[in-house]
């Protein structure tokens, strides 16, 4: 399946849904940041029945702003989970076939490995509760590589994959390359990140529980990165990139794209290439 990212940012809702159909999407990934899913129900109760109306399917992208799910400081750890227990009962509203979260925090793992330890204690605490939360509402929940200091770099996921059973996971290329650059700089390796290496780390590492992927091009400008462009446009090519993801569980292929090439704000209309060769190749590569 082939989806198209939606945020509260996106006025015209009917119109961005008519083009997502006629692109060729099988899905729409919803954005539950704030002011969603506290204010302007409606809106969601209206994107619901318009993307029944042209079969579009629904996963959800829980909220992360404000978010810290894998804090240490348990009074905020909690507050979190409270906000993704209503983010939960509002999936399964929405007949969502996904919940995709970031256990994520800003604390300083890094000057201190006690403090790292920490946050990994905290972070499986969140992903057990959050994990027994969502199967009890038919929800996959999906723990996404997150671009910042934690749960971006794969030896992180894998402990939370080792102890929590019942996560499943996704694959974000731009966010994996982001936090690999920036742990090569760090290290003051001047070897160059290679996006299909890292897919081949996480089909490696995740087998068929990696049901998700972000997908989407990057460009890096004077150790600037670029992300969520189109595929294809500089550095991400897409039959590679599903050839080394053969062997996972990947059904869901979200194509996180926001920009166009010149930076414009990028439309469904637009991808309708790009969302036919993801069908080609997924359907030759993935599912053989």
């Amino acid at each position: 399946m082939v989806g198209y990212p939606i945020w509260y940012g996106d006025k015209n809702i009917e119109h961005t849904l008519a083009q997502v159909f006629r692109a060729g999407f099988n899905y729409i990934e919803l954005s539950l940041d704030y002011p969603w899913p506290f204010k302007d129900r409606e809106k969601l109760r209206l994107i619901h029945k318009v993307a029944q109306d042209y079969s579009l399917k629904i996963g959800v992208h829980g909220p992360w702003r404000d978010i810290a799910l894998a804090s240490p400081i348990e009074g905020i750890r909690k507050a979190s989970l409270d906000v993704y227990r209503n983010v939960i009962e509002v999936a399964t509203g929405l007949e969502a076939n996904y919940l995709n979260v970031h256990l994520a925090t800003v604390q300083a793992i890094d000057i201190d490995k006690s403090i790292e330890n920490d946050v990994m204690e905290a972070a499986i605490k969140s992903a057990e509760e959050l994990c027994d939360i969502a199967y009890e509402h038919a929800l996959y929940l999906t723990i996404e590589n997150d671009p910042g200091k934690y749960c971006s770099l794969l030896e992180h996921l894998a402990v939370i994959a080792e102890r929590v059973e019942k996560a499943k996971f996704c694959f974000d290329v731009g966010h994996a390359v982001i936090a690999y650059t920036r742990k090569a700089k760090r290290d003051k390796s001047h070897e160059q990140v290679n996006y299909l290496e890292l897919a081949s780390q996480w089909a490696t590492t995740f087998k068929d529980r990696l049901i998700l992927l972000h997908l989407h091009d990057y460009k890096i400008k004077n150790n600037h990165i670029e992300d969520h462009l189109p595929p294809g446009t500089s550095n991400v090519n897409i039959k590679n990139l599903l050839k080394t993801l053969r062997g996972t569980g990947i059904y869901y292929i979200l194509l996180e794209v926001f920009y166009e090439e010149g930076g414009k704000h990028a439309t469904p209309d637009k991808l309708s290439n790009t969302v036919r060769e993801v069908r080609t190749w997924s359907t030759a590569l993935l599912y053989p």
